[in-house]
């Protein structure tokens, strides 16, 4: 049984204290002008107040778009994108071609492995209860950024071969990335006929079928444009 030495375990614990002050040092460069020089406590309570500012403002776009398209209520959650990291006592959602092979690499040196998805819940509500005490967090980035990071790696280096094989069915040789994304537009009209039922590839499946957020708030929903920071 994998042990956790008693630094990591401190450790883990100061991030879990620390956690939403860094990741709400996102967009403006803030964090880099922080390593620069040494703010005074005027400052910093000034930079924290934006960044909590900034979640709001995240958050209640998060739920204007919900509401304009009516996506709460179906709360819809893909189980195998959620990660308890007791550990930490972190809830994180695992959108792909957002960061995902980054966050990967940051569990490892924190708790020395990946962690595994959380068993299948026999509800929704299990879920949320289980997120709850913890601090919960996501990532997501640009729509057409992430269209474009999934073209790059799926179509154009080949790293699907089945999918491409899929793909030259309908266009053959012709891997345009505006063929690319008529394809998945193809594909949506079949397999995603509901606002709560979708099938399409888990590299660009609309965020909100992964992670419940038009039914559940996230402590910090941060953004991979800014990820760095």
């Amino acid at each position: 049984m994998f042990r956790i030495s008693t630094q990591r375990l401190f450790i883990g614990a100061c991030l879990n204290m620390f956690l939403l002050i860094f990741l709400i040092y996102q967009y403006k460069g803030y964090a880099a002008k922080m390593l620069n020089k040494m703010p005074n406590p005027d400052m910093s309570a000034s930079i924290y107040d934006s960044r909590i500012a900034e979640q709001k403002r995240i958050k209640a776009r998060i739920e204007q778009t919900c509401q304009k398209y009516n996506l709460t209520g179906g709360m819809h959650f893909t189980y195998v994108h959620l990660f308890h990291i007791k550990e930490l006592n972190w809830f994180y959602c695992r959108n792909h071609k957002v960061g995902s092979s980054t966050m990967n690499t940051n569990f490892r040196k924190l708790i020395g492995k990946v962690p595994e998805h959380i068993p299948k819940p026999e509800t929704v509500k299990a879920i949320k209860d289980m997120m709850i005490p913890t601090v919960s967090f996501s990532f997501v980035r640009h729509p057409f950024e992430r269209l474009v990071s999934a073209y790059r790696e799926k179509i154009l280096n080949n790293a699907n071969p089945r999918m491409v094989e899929d793909f030259r069915i309908q266009y053959g040789k012709n891997e345009t990335f505006t063929n690319f994304v008529q394809w998945i537009l193809d594909m949506s009209q079949v397999n995603c006929r509901t606002n709560f039922e979708c099938g399409l590839d888990t590299h660009w499946i609309p965020y909100h079928f992964n992670c419940g957020f038009c039914d559940t708030s996230y402590t910090v929903v941060g953004r991979l444009e800014n990820f760095e920071e």
